[in-house]
């Protein structure tokens, strides 16, 4: 199964993993570790939009409430949500190459020391993996679509 699970991180446009949280743990621990807390400085419609919350004024004061009192992560037990976050990073891709009357490119450079940060939420880690191929191939034809558009 892992070695499955590298072949797909492997083919998500050159994006990692660069911290993952393993929220039923962090529920579990005296103080907040720093990865829980850097997710945590996010604005709460960030914070929403990775855990699939709706972005109404209550549910955004929910969120800035318990991060206050440094209870974010029994707010999460509370909605059942002891899966995974992760702090993922996708290198900027650039100078696409595309063959006429291709949409999509046929190379790029990859920079691997620019890359865009995203978190992403999960119940497990083969959805995470699902999670992140989904993001990067959004990130791909983003960046390649504007590239595209200024030919």
């Amino acid at each position: 199964m892992n070695t499955y699970l590298y072949k797909k991180i492997e083919q998500a446009h050159s994006a990692y993993f660069e911290n993952l949280i393993f929220i039923a743990s962090e529920i579990c621990r005296q103080t907040e570790s720093d990865v829980f807390e850097e997710f945590t400085s996010l604005e709460p419609n960030e914070i929403a939009g990775v855990l699939g919350w709706n972005k109404k004024e209550e549910t955004l004061q929910l969120i800035t409430e318990y991060i206050e009192n440094k209870e974010f992560s029994s707010l999460l037990l509370q909605y059942e949500m002891t899966g995974f976050l992760a702090e993922c990073l996708m290198p900027n891709h650039s100078n696409f190459s595309f063959e006429e009357g291709k949409n999509e490119p046929w190379s790029c450079q990859v920079s691997p020391g620019i890359c865009r940060v995203f978190w992403i939420y999960a119940e497990s880690i083969g959805e995470l993996v699902h999670k992140l191929e989904e993001k990067t191939e959004e990130f791909y034809i983003e960046a390649y679509t504007a590239e595209k558009n200024k030919q």
